[in-house]
């Protein structure tokens, strides 16, 4: 067993024995159990610890047993928080090294289908390396430099993986064991369109060069073409079962829609500058997703024995926010604010600005948290902070994961529920977790997510 630290700085190995023991007890009623265990150094904090059964237990086959996650802050699970081991790092109401106020979509899909995940998602991460982009202000290449030191690459994350397959293999061959059970997330390409904002260099060549190196299209191709490269590289591991799941609507995400930045030269006002910025990142994500499908329709006709599933992130997160706006968030519970200093501005360049959903985030301050902050606040919210979303959108990608994965041919433990017995177990979850102080600990908290 691998200690676990509490915020007051105490082991609570007692607690995570009584709890695997407890979890392995419910699933597994009728064999014997040969050794439990956390995998240490990724720092992984999910509600499933990774259970090595012996010869004797069966597992049905063919079903996905097993998960692991190559990603960003959208599927890190206290990674970056590890690493960088600053005092009051995604403090509260961040919670417990996830950027949202409660479980991420990892935690609940995990809890959900009792799947143990491996986790190499690191927030910040990126697909593209700094160098593969043309930085020509010093402040911005120590800047991005920085990011990538610091949370890595997708490359990175798969290339240590891999060279744990040979350290596991009996045989010394870099395979995966049991291939038809094992599950491949990719989810990444965010940090490599979002890390321009702020950098008014950069986000002057994302807008206004297109193909050219820097350029939204070309960051997108280039991008892809990387996310390409390492599930090949899976692949040629004998990986078999793949979730690839594309970007949201990056021109529609707080971080973009509250950036005035002007560009030098131009008489912009701020909202036109505002919508033009919107519209050259949505234009970015528009062109990563197409390039992920064609990615994805491809591999399935290679007729490599494979199953890859493809979860349309751009498309549930504009039914939740259509839901917020026609429906009264009837199917999915979310509500959106939309930011008052917009509130009189109706048009620009024949457009309503309301239209583009400005939405305000429930947590406006910095990475170190903020003390007393009122969680109620994020009740029911779509955005947490200006980039990522709350535990509830957190909830419903984990259910639009699992029904792209039926949907696909991939079995799974447990089937689908309905959308209304989602609805209820998404509120009832949130409810509680934000209840829960997020310095108890993950495995005693009332913030149950199975």
């Amino acid at each position: 067993y691998t200690d676990i630290p509490s915020a007051a700085g105490q082991t609570l190995q007692s607690t995570l024995k009584d709890f695997c023991l407890q979890r392995v007890r419910r699933n597994n009623t009728n064999n014997r159990v040969h050794k439990i265990g956390i995998t240490k150094d990724l720092s992984v904090a999910s509600t499933v610890p990774i259970v090595y059964h012996d010869q004797q237990l069966a597992l049905p086959k063919g079903q996905i047993n097993r998960m692991v996650v190559f990603g960003d802050s959208l599927s890190d699970t206290g990674r970056l928080q590890k690493k960088l081991g600053l005092v009051g790092f995604l403090s509260s109401p961040y919670w417990l090294g996830r950027f949202s106020d409660g479980p991420n979509w990892t935690d609940y899909i995990a809890g959900r289908l009792s799947l143990p995940i491996l986790n190499f998602a690191k927030g910040g991460a990126v697909a593209a390396k700094v160098n593969d982009a043309r930085v020509k202000n010093i402040k911005s290449y120590i800047q991005l430099g920085g990011q990538l030191i610091v949370s890595g690459s997708i490359d990175e994350q798969v290339d240590k993986y891999i060279s744990r397959l040979d350290r596991a293999s009996l045989i010394g061959k870099k395979t995966v064991k049991n291939p038809n059970e094992t599950l491949y997330v990719v989810w990444i390409g965010g940090n490599d369109n979002i890390s321009k904002m702020g950098l008014k260099d950069l986000l002057k060549q994302f807008i206004e060069k297109e193909d050219q190196q820097g350029g939204w299209r070309w960051t997108a191709n280039r991008t892809v073409s990387i996310i390409k490269d390492q599930v090949n590289k899976l692949l040629e591991s004998g990986a078999k079962n793949f979730l690839i799941m594309g970007l949201p609507d990056l021109g529609k995400t707080p971080s973009v829609l509250h950036n005035g930045e002007q560009f030098s030269g131009n008489s912009d006002s701020s909202i036109a500058s505002i919508v033009r910025i919107s519209e050259t990142y949505s234009k970015a994500s528009q062109r990563h997703n197409e390039l992920l499908k064609q990615f994805v329709e491809a591999l399935r006709r290679s007729n490599q024995g494979i199953h890859v599933a493809y979860l349309d992130v751009d498309e549930k997160f504009t039914d939740m926010v259509d839901d917020v706006s026609n429906n009264g968030s009837r199917i999915y519970g979310t509500t959106l604010k939309f930011a008052e200093e917009v509130d009189g501005k109706q048009r620009v360049d024949g457009k309503n600005v309301l239209d583009l959903q400005i939405g305000t985030p429930c947590y406006t301050g910095g990475y170190t948290g903020k003390k007393n902050f009122d969680r109620s606040l994020c009740e029911n919210r779509i955005y947490f902070d200006y980039v990522h979303p709350t535990q509830i959108v957190h909830c419903w990608v984990a259910y639009f994961a699992h029904q792209a994965l039926e949907q696909s041919g991939i079995r799974t433990r447990d089937p689908l529920e309905a959308q209304q017995q989602r609805k209820a177990y998404c509120l009832t979850r949130e409810r509680d977790c934000r209840q829960t102080l997020p310095d108890d600990n993950f495995l005693i908290s009332t913030c149950p997510i199975q």
